[in-house]
């Protein structure tokens, strides 16, 4: 074979004892230069996991799942590592093998309707001889390297210059890189578990659509953006002339825009803040563009999501806690506009650490208004309701304190632009 194959492990902790002897068994593979293999363990300190653990899941030529209870309880494993592995599959860019080490109901997960070693996906731990189960494993394996050519290595993407990439977005984890030609920047991201939260809030208010009754919804896990997209994100898709320019738009807060018109020539100057004058329609575009870019799941975040990234499970009023901290965020025009995300360092970050999202700038979602108590299956996420109100959350620059909680809701026609609303994409599949 002319290139040795990529493998990268997928398992759980629990389970490091069954990874290192697979990796024992698969050192006469390695020993041949067939495959290379790579796991977790091989993160060196200092450098950030889950960016180096998206590069080596990405680009993996196979990737094997080795499945346990603890693997399948694992938010990580489960949602982030094998639904990616799964996409990747179903792309036929991988090829992806469950290795059951354990017994475990695997049968009915997405894992299903994939062929499992050992033979007949009986587990590890069931064989009398735990070394005839991973010589089964190898055999295996060795029959689907030889049904499987592996694709050249992408090249070392090609950096972009800093005059469309500021520094400023490179230190706070944003990732610049050139895919077929064409200059994408990716967000850092935050995981968002599986599990309920509360949402809405019994509170009366003065403004905004209703936020009760106060309800418990279940959310699958995803992955949020750590801040929203910036101008030098949606710049990169405004050249790639699958977005027009922003129009400009009149804003009665205006300082450092010199006018009162926010014009894209403006925001140019200002590439780590967040992009304004976008409608939903224009956000839904840049998602799906991204997607097919990026071969990942980009997306706008639901309405249930964006709160539980905001507020976690506790109820909380404010993503940092329950008391006003004005110092926290960009709201009653405190500087009269947006700011480069990031500018607080992570003091108004939610419980997982997702920021800005009580100031700065107000974001679309994919959800349709609807009364509470929020029901996904309502048809709330429909995309064919073109004309109705999609919900906006979040606080922008402009407004007071009492638009800042995590349950303040509104809404506006997707058509919709001002100065205020941007967007923050997610990442992952949708579950209802």
């Amino acid at each position: 074979m002319a290139e040795s194959i990529d493998i990268f492990i997928s398992y759980a902790h629990e389970d490091e004892a069954y990874r290192k002897q697979l990796e024992t068994h698969l050192s006469a593979l390695q020993r041949r230069r067939l495959i290379n293999v790579w796991h977790d363990r091989n993160i060196s300190a200092g450098t950030e996991w889950a960016r180096e653990i998206d590069s080596y899941l990405n680009t993996a030529h196979m990737i094997l799942l080795l499945v346990s209870p603890d693997f399948i309880a694992s938010d990580y494993c489960y949602s982030v590592e094998m639904t990616r592995a799964i996409e990747r599959h179903e792309a036929g860019d991988a090829c992806v093998i469950p290795i059951i080490l354990r017994p475990t109901h695997w049968q009915d997960t997405p894992l299903g309707k994939l062929l499992a070693l050992p033979t007949d996906g009986k587990p590890v731990s069931s064989w009398s001889n735990q070394d005839e189960a991973f010589l089964d494993v190898v055999q295996g394996i060795l029959q689907a390297i030889a049904q499987l050519t592996p694709k050249p290595r992408p090249p070392v993407p090609r950096k972009i210059s800093l005059a469309h990439f500021p520094q400023t977005s490179r230190d706070l984890g944003f990732i610049g890189q050139v895919i077929n030609g064409v200059e994408v920047i990716v967000p850092p991201l935050c995981h968002i578990p599986t599990g309920p939260f509360l949402m809405g809030s019994d509170k009366s208010q003065k403004e905004g659509e209703s936020q009760s009754p106060q309800h418990q919804v279940f959310v699958a896990s995803f992955q949020i953006a750590k801040f929203p997209v910036t101008v030098a994100e949606y710049a990169c898709a405004v050249r790639a002339r699958v977005v027009l320019e922003p129009p400009p738009v009149r804003n009665y807060r205006a300082s450092y825009w010199s006018t009162d018109a926010v014009k894209w020539k403006t925001q140019l100057r200002f590439l780590d803040h967040p992009v304004v004058c976008v409608s939903w329609y224009d956000a839904l575009a840049y998602a799906a563009w991204l997607a097919e870019l990026t071969g990942q799941t980009w997306r706008l975040p639901t309405e249930a999501e964006w709160e539980k990234a905001a507020r976690g499970t506790d109820g909380r009023t404010y993503p940092w806690g329950d008391q006003w901290d004005s110092t926290k965020t960009n709201v009653n025009a405190r500087y009269t506009t947006t700011m480069p995300v990031g500018m607080y360092g992570g003091r108004d970050a939610s419980p997982y650490d997702v920021q800005e999202m009580a100031g700065n700038v107000m974001v679309w979602c994919s959800t349709l208004l609807r009364p509470y108590p929020y029901d996904p299956n309502d048809e709330q996420e429909t995309m064919d309701a073109l004309e109705e109100k999609r919900v906006i959350r979040g606080a922008g620059f402009h407004v007071g304190p009492a638009v800042a909680h995590t349950t303040f809701r509104r809404a506006s026609r997707p058509s919709f632009f001002s100065a205020y609303p941007g967007m923050r994409l997610v990442r992952g599949v949708a579950e209802t």
